[in-house]
């Protein structure tokens, strides 16, 4: 087994054994088509090379669509991928593992145009064992037929984001020996660690091991596991003889006790061990594999929020797509690390993973930085009433779990968004299904969803549930907000209540005075409306501390091809960050003063340059006591208001050019922000003003 991306494997030790890794994302043969078998190919047309991770509708899934909620009219299809891959003949004693990252959403392997294998569900890692299909000493046709076709039966049916086609997450070949630690169990690493009880003073932990044996005769072998601090020192080790039988993969457990634990401890602390795991026969290893082990333990209480080891732990963070502007979802962790950069910039601690599972990359960054998630399936809006689609909604949470299990980041499984959203078939018995079956793969996690319809009866049905609230966006007034909460709270006194999603679209150019509301579905999203919103929200989350968790919808713009507003056609633009990830909007900074200890200073409406208003105000987000404004050289007295917002005194604005400049001061140091804007009086222009 190979080592998985991650932060915890960058110093892993190279002595220990682990499968043959070739990745193989390079040259790939692809083409849009709707043929069904790779024999067939020969009359398809439009071949281009291409590598991965790759998206079909990396262009055409952001450019707008047939109008809001239209569905969009971007390629949903079959693309076809092919490439030859030579085996040595020396490979064949080994078990040949083709793992795939993902596959969006439907998708078929054909190994020298035998079929090998088919996989359904996007997002989610898998992996075929191909040697009964190799021809070792020649060339291989791998051939890959994926499908995100309108209507499949397979989560997500409808939601508000690109359905991104393709392969977005790259694939590997792994050359095993034929007793190996199981690739194919789910897509996970064929290890679980569970945290069977954590406390200050001692932590009991259970590592299992899915041994599998490719071999045709009984075989004795050792499993050992040895748990290291972050010192390399050995913490506890322990060595288990078991028999395996042929053709088939034992579990072996191990169980240790560590005493005065060094805890997992979020962002402050987020200590991690490592777990290694041989599988030998006698001196010779066959197999290896490092996982993390954050030690740490929580619960949710319906009157005070979240506790991590103890202590309250509010979460307040982010909800986040995976996908960027002109590349779809189609990233390298690279781009994973700095979006989750910006994360950790703005101060958050939790981040909502949504809709889907993302990148083994993004959990195991988490890990390294104590930010906790909500990692969820894509099911979404509405259901189909169908055991085939129950089977693969079954088969994305199992998926989820299994691969995600040993990250102490994760905090709770998601089982659903917004699954009221529309009529149809009753969600009640899905979701008590898959609650159950959550808890089954996983008693140590709870289990949460989001609710766009506060009261309905599915909510109640896992550990916590959290609403989609948008008063002041969609509906009603941002001050609303506080008192929904509170009723809510009230009537439901034992229910763990969060908010999965609040906020509001903001183009970064569209610019105004005063407060104006627009239409939300119109052309015209002011960038001011939105750090209102957020203003008044905040102030209302930081007054309730029974909300156990809350995320801002959204970190960044997405793609959401049906869409069309904002001025942006395709894009949801209630990010804090654009989709180019080019600018941090106001809203940004307004959080990164309340969340981030950090001395910054930030002037609102910098991209509002030109003006038509002589008398205006001048706003500012300040985590610094002392912060001082001047206009054209001339100092203007501000007022600091609730949560690091200062605010000047009604300004006159010169006509032309005006220079704003604050100067923030903390600990001896000084942190400045300056812009220009120009005044501009109607009917008139000034060059360069623009």
């Amino acid at each position: 087994m190979n080592l998985r991306n991650g932060i915890y494997a960058l110093t892993f030790c190279a002595s220990l054994a682990q499968a043959q890794t070739q990745v193989i994302n390079e040259d790939w043969r692809f083409c849009k088509s709707e043929q069904t078998s790779p024999s067939s190919l020969s009359s398809a047309t439009g071949w281009t090379t291409v590598n991965l991770p790759h998206t079909w509708n990396a262009e055409d899934g952001q450019d707008g669509g047939l109008g809001y909620h239209g569905g969009g009219v971007y390629y949903r299809g079959t693309g076809w991928y092919t490439k030859e891959i030579r085996f040595n003949r020396k490979d064949s004693d080994k078990q040949i593992i083709l793992r795939f990252g993902a596959a969006n959403y439907d998708m078929e392997l054909f190994v020298n145009g035998q079929p090998a294998g088919t996989h359904k569900g996007g997002y989610t890692a898998f992996a075929f064992d191909i040697t009964p299909f190799i021809r070792f000493g020649e060339n291989n046709g791998i051939a890959v037929r994926v499908s995100n076709a309108v209507n499949l039966p397979i989560p997500p049916l409808h939601a508000d984001f690109t359905f991104y086609g393709g392969l977005p997450r790259g694939v590997e070949i792994l050359r095993e020996n034929k007793i190996h630690i199981t690739d194919e169990d789910f897509g996970s690493h064929g290890v679980y660690i569970k945290q069977e009880s954590v406390s200050d003073t001692e932590a009991s932990v259970a590592v299992t091991t899915k041994v599998c044996n490719r071999s045709r005769k009984d075989s004795r072998i050792s499993v050992s596991v040895t748990i290291k601090d972050r010192n390399g020192n050995i913490v506890k080790e322990d060595i288990r003889q078991v028999k395996i039988n042929a053709g088939e993969i034992t579990p072996v457990t191990q169980r240790f006790t560590i005493a005065n634990p060094h805890l997992w401890n979020g962002t402050e602390d987020p200590y991690l061990y490592r777990t290694e795991i041989k599988v030998s026969a006698g001196k010779k290893v066959l197999d290896s594999e490092v996982q993390p082990l954050g030690l740490r333990y929580y619960r949710i209480d319906p009157d005070k929020g979240f506790f991590l080891n103890g202590q309250a732990y509010p979460l307040r963070g982010v909800a986040m797509h995976e996908g960027r502007m002109d590349k779809g979802n189609a990233l390298t962790d690279n781009e994973r690390k700095a979006d989750l950069d910006m994360v950790k910039e703005i101060g958050a601690n939790y981040v909502r993973i949504s809709h889907y599972q993302h990148g083994d990359f993004t959990y195991n960054y988490l890990d390294s930085l104590g930010i906790m998630c909500w990692t969820e399936i894509p099911l979404i809006d509405y259901i189909i009433d169908s055991e085939e689609f129950t089977a693969n909604c079954e088969t994305v949470l199992k998926s989820l779990i299994r691969q995600l299990y040993n990250h102490p980041s994760v905090i709770v499984w998601g089982l659903s968004n917004e699954i009221t959203f529309y009529k149809g078939p009753d969600p009640l018995p899905l979701t008590k299904r898959l609650n159950d079956l959550a808890h089954s793969e996983d008693p140590t996690r709870p289990t949460v969803l989001a609710a766009m319809h506060h009261e309905k009866d599915v909510n109640f049905i896992p550990d916590a549930y959290s609403i989609n609230p948008y008063y002041g966006w969609y509906y009603g007034k941002a001050e609303d907000i506080g008192p929904v909460l509170d009723r809510l709270h009230q009537k439901y006194p034992k229910a763990c209540i969060g908010i999965s999603e609040y906020g509001a679209g903001a183009h970064p150019f569209h610019q105004q005075e005063g407060l104006y509301v627009p239409a939300t579905t119109g052309h015209w999203h002011p960038e001011n409306v939105q750090a209102h919103f957020h203003e008044v929200h905040w102030e209302a989350i930081k007054q309730r501390p029974y909300l156990w968790s809350t995320s801002i919808w959204a970190m960044f713009d997405f793609a959401s091809d049906n869409r069309h507003e904002g001025n942006q056609p395709g894009i949801n633009d209630k990010g804090l960050v654009t989709f180019d990830r080019k600018i941090k909007k106001d809203a940004f900074y307004f959080y990164k003063a309340n969340w981030n200890p950090s001395p910054m200073v930030h002037i609102c409406g910098k991209r509002f340059t030109k003006r038509d208003t002589e008398c205006t105000a001048v706003k500012i987000y300040s985590n610094c006591d002392n912060v001082k404004l001047t206009v054209n050289g001339k100092e203007v007295p501000l007022q600091k208001g609730k949560n690091a917002v200062y605010l000047s005194e009604t300004i006159t604005l010169s006509k032309g050019e005006n220079k704003i400049s604050t100067v923030a001061y903390k600990d001896g140091k000084e942190y400045k922000d300056n812009t220009v804007w120009y005044y501009v009086p109607l009917k008139q222009t000034i060059p360069g003003a623009e």
